[in-house]
């Protein structure tokens, strides 16, 4: 099989691979009509088939291998992405690599000849060339045990292997499917090791460079026995260079007020939470705005459908002490350790910034503001949020909590223009509601848009100039306001009687330049409706 292109834009095939899609918003407007045009990549993965290569073991101790494979690749595979420096960050599960690219080219070997054995240098029939100073034996084998399909195999005794990019291009990311048998391999960018490959793994290695483009890796192993290393679907990706913003809301900030919605501004709760709730021993939940006087109470929340590629994460949440307690003991917990039933962030509110040291009964609210990428102690809780897509956390238990918002920033297709200011008011059923834009032009129109599937890569809209928006799809223009002489525009819209919980995305859009190729957009806001 050929090579495959593969631009990731949001729909999800078998084989892992994306397509990207370009679809006209649903709108009232001819210049906005319903447009769809779907390129779609060929799988790229065969049958899974029977383990074959260039040593063999006895029955025993084959299963032994594959029972410590089992382990180890287990244990690998905990930490899917591990930023090394600032330089060079690691994936080890081909998704969470692949969802931070525009688009993958993968060389999966079928095109080569199957039963080859030979000497470097080896060009493969994408243009992947393989080297080694001296010269190492390749052998392409057919069923291969990584995925069944064929596959790359090869031994080094510390001699490094050197694979260079079809056409000699550089490539800011890189990855590859493998199978290590007995001995550990190294995997070397630039002359330095970034990666270690576990003896008895199958798995996959991913690298995205910061700032320097990557024109070749090698491997190695110093092992004096060797079984070998066996690789596929050598992979190459296009980064993402543009940002969205988000705004994720949980309650309304309205210093600890009860008048509006008329139901109670709900806690949600992830499937993970509750599990950790049904399992610990804790005292009655709150909910947002309780009482100066409702003391020994947990708040447990969850911020979910959290967008892959985050880059920046800021936890804006309003506490107040209670009158009675005493609060001067209480905690905030973020990001609930599953396997462990424990929380990989814990501090005393007294210890937070912003708190000055103390945390008293019928103390002053206060509005904190934790990064999350170098929370106190220096914990970086980023890797977690793009590997679970949400936010768990716990406030105890002498503590009132008026709101949340988590200020999010993530990799994406498209930019949203930091020049526009988006804001809407609580989403309130059977009420009134605003949606302002400021920032814009004289004269523009503002096209505001919904999405009840949440926010992410969103479709690319031709009237856009094929802009990709940063609502998931499907994406609702709900209405067109112009901005006049001024600058902003403020759209008024009824929310309907729904139930609840329920969140929707919204994001904003100026049409701007000759078919739309200067357009912008806002950031999006995803937020809870309230009864």
């Amino acid at each position: 099989m050929e090579e495959v292109s593969a631009t990731r834009m949001g729909s999800s095939f078998p084989n892992g691979s994306r397509c990207r899609k370009q679809v006209g918003i649903v709108s009232i407007l001819s210049e906005f009509s319903r447009r769809k045009r779907i390129f779609c990549p060929l799988p790229i993965h065969g049958p899974h088939g029977r383990k074959i290569g260039i040593h063999e073991t006895f029955p025993f101790q084959e299963f032994v291998m594959r029972s410590l494979r089992a382990i180890l690749f287990a244990w690998f595979a905990l930490a899917f992405s591990l930023p090394l420096s600032a330089q060079y960050t690691v994936y080890t599960d081909r998704g969470a690599w692949e969802a931070e690219l525009l688009s993958v080219s993968v060389e999966d070997l079928e095109s080569d000849p199957g039963d080859f054995t030979g000497p470097t240098p080896y060009l493969t029939a994408a243009g992947w060339l393989a080297t080694a100073n001296p010269p190492l034996t390749v052998q392409i084998l057919t069923n291969g045990w990584i995925n069944g399909s064929q596959q790359m195999h090869f031994r080094s005794f510390g001699t490094m292997m050197n694979f260079s990019f079809p056409g000699g291009i550089s490539t800011m990311a890189f990855g590859f499917d493998f199978d290590t048998a007995n001995e550990d391999w190294e995997l070397h960018v630039g002359g330095g090791l970034v990666a270690s490959l576990a003896a008895n793994t199958t798995g996959f290695v991913g690298v995205i460079s910061d700032s320097p483009p990557i024109f070749s890796f090698d491997v190695v192993s110093f092992a004096h026995a060797q079984g070998g290393l066996s690789v596929d679907n050598l992979s190459t990706g296009e980064v993402r260079s543009e940002t969205c913003g988000h705004l994720f809301r949980g309650g309304i900030a309205d210093d600890f007020g009860t008048a509006v919605p008329n139901g109670s501004e709900y806690v949600t709760q992830s499937p993970d939470l509750i599990d950790y709730l049904n399992n610990v021993s804790h005292p009655p939940l709150a909910e947002f705005d309780e009482g100066a006087q409702s003391t020994d109470l947990w708040f447990a929340h969850s911020v979910e459908g959290l967008p892959g590629g985050l880059e920046s994460a800021i936890l804006e949440i309003r506490l107040r002490p209670c009158d009675f307690g005493p609060p001067s003991n209480d905690n905030i917990t973020l990001g609930l350790d599953v396997p462990n039933q424990s929380w990989v962030f814990s501090s005393q509110i007294a210890n937070l910034p912003g708190a000055s040291g103390s945390w008293n009964s019928g103390g002053p609210a206060v509005t904190f503001q934790l990064d999350l990428a170098n929370l106190p102690g220096g914990i970086d809780l980023l890797p977690k949020l793009n590997q679970d897509g949400v936010l768990d956390l716990r406030v105890t238990d002498d503590t009132r909590v008026d709101y949340l918002q988590l200020h999010l920033v993530s990799s994406a297709i498209d930019a949203s223009d930091p020049n526009l200011s988006f804001d809407q008011d609580p989403l309130v059923v059977s009420s009134f509601t605003d949606f302002t834009v400021s920032g814009a032009l004289p004269g523009e129109n503002i096209y505001f848009l919904y999405s009840t599937a949440g926010v992410g890569d969103g479709p690319c809209v031709l009237a856009l100039g094929n802009m990709c928006l940063c609502l998931l799809n499907t994406v609702v223009l709900f209405d067109v306001v112009n901005t006049g002489l001024g600058t902003s525009a403020t759209s008024t819209k009824w929310i309907p009687p729904m139930l609840v919980p329920f969140y929707v995305g919204t994001q904003a859009v100026i049409p701007r330049g000759i078919g739309g190729f200067n357009s912008v957009m806002t950031h999006t806001i995803y937020a809870p409706v309230f009864l």
